[in-house]
């Protein structure tokens, strides 16, 4: 669900958030030291649930993190919720505060709600695409998960990297918690930094919902001619 009320367009949350970078909203919230772990990446500590290893990961380029040994993660928003409790709502107007943005009802100025509508329109635009490639990206993900399972039954396979099988279970989960806006926006972001799987994975989600329906126009002409089904 959308944090976004019809009195708080899209297009002030998103200058408030596009405003700051998760490393920034860890320090400000009281976390310890960050270790880079590449470009816009860094990790860290859940000194939130006591964690004593650099068990968190943390992406400036998303705006996304991940509490590997929990599975939890998420935007920002997410971190200041789970570290500070209540809404989400609350942790905006937190945000706003820390990035000197204040949120207030008052009517936007035009080039905002120009802007806003802008936002909404590229979302409308992509989301039906983002959405295929979400479906497509899940899909790959779980594999890859049960592929790094396979040595807990096959003792031949060589084993995973260790936190391999978290970090995936992560970003699975913080996928599926992703609303429309933040879903365009990762599609957008995998489509200009990887465009040639991007539009695989969505070429692939599309032949496999044109499949499905195939299928279920068949089973359906099956059930009203009468005829037996073969369960095989």
């Amino acid at each position: 669900m959308s944090i976004i009320s019809p009195a708080r367009p899209p297009g002030r949350v998103n200058e408030v958030l596009a405003s700051v970078r998760i490393s920034q909203v860890y320090r400000a919230l009281g976390g310890p030291e960050l270790r880079r772990s590449g470009q816009d990446r860094y990790r860290g500590r859940a000194w939130w649930r006591d964690g004593d290893g650099f068990n968190v990961s943390l992406d400036d380029a998303r705006n996304l993190w991940n509490d590997f040994p929990t599975g939890e993660g998420g935007g920002v928003l997410d971190l200041v919720v789970r570290v500070c409790g209540g809404s989400r709502q609350n942790a905006l107007r937190w945000v706003a505060d820390l990035v000197g943005c204040p949120l207030d009802d008052h009517p936007l100025p035009h080039f905002e709600r120009v802007r806003w509508a802008r936002e909404r329109r590229q979302i409308e635009r992509e989301l039906a695409k983002a959405r295929l490639w979400l479906r497509s990206a899940l899909a790959l993900g779980k594999e890859v998960i049960d592929r790094l399972k396979a040595p807990l039954t096959d003792p031949t396979l060589p084993w995973p990297t260790v936190g391999e099988i978290a970090r995936w279970t992560a970003q699975l989960e913080a996928w599926r918690r992703l609303d429309d806006a933040g879903l365009v926006a990762e599609y957008v972001w995998w489509a200009q930094h990887h465009p040639r799987l991007t539009g695989g994975l969505v070429y692939a989600a599309r032949l496999r919902e044109t499949v499905e329906r195939q299928a279920l126009r068949a089973y359906l002409t099956v059930v009203a001619t009468g005829e037996e089904v073969d369960a095989a």
